[in-house]
């Protein structure tokens, strides 16, 4: 699995993925589905604070729904569900027991986004039919806005902000 490849930016960086070939790709994409949805549920359920819970229980239903959006296209191109080997799905283990736990968590899922992101925008470039591009392409933007939400909470559990979300000059004048 590929889960451990840094990706600096978009899909210029998608290249490593590219060189998979579609139907590799597709596994891939199902395990690290698999692999997001298994940490988040298990974060929501481990973590104390009711919203950063309530957060990664939402992020582990997407993840799940896009798990199951792959298997029914891979199901109507093949016949069957896609052959995933459950060794191949990457268990991802982290402690939480402190804010830093917290932010490492958060880190780590900021990173998976990012790295499914690209790995979508990967597969619409190199998509056979338009149906199959608008599919990679809305879960790519759901990746992105995954990434969003969770720089958000790094943000909230850090107290820092966002200059662009507030009036910044009132924060430095005396």
């Amino acid at each position: 699995m590929l889960f451990s490849v840094a990706f600096d930016g978009r899909t210029k960086n998608a290249g490593a993925f590219r060189a998979m070939g579609t139907k590799k790709l597709w596994i891939e994409a199902v395990c690290r589905e698999q692999a997001a949805f298994d940490l988040y549920d298990r974060l929501s359920k481990s973590i104390k604070s009711a919203e950063g819970a309530e957060t990664f229980a939402k992020l582990a239903k997407d993840e799940i729904g896009h798990r199951k959006l792959l298997e029914e296209w891979w199901a109507k191109q093949f016949g069957a569900l896609p052959p995933i080997d459950p060794g191949a799905v990457e268990k991802i283990e982290i402690a939480i027991d402190t804010q830093s736990g917290a932010v490492d968590a958060l880190e780590l899922a900021l990173a998976h986004e990012k790295t499914a992101a690209t790995l979508y925008e990967a597969m619409a470039i190199d998509a056979g039919d338009d149906r199959l591009r608008g599919l990679c392409q809305a879960l790519a933007e759901q990746e992105w806005g995954h990434f969003a939400i969770v720089r958000a909470e790094i943000a909230a559990v850090t107290g820092d902000f966002y200059w662009l979300d507030v009036d910044y000059a009132g924060h430095v004048e005396d």
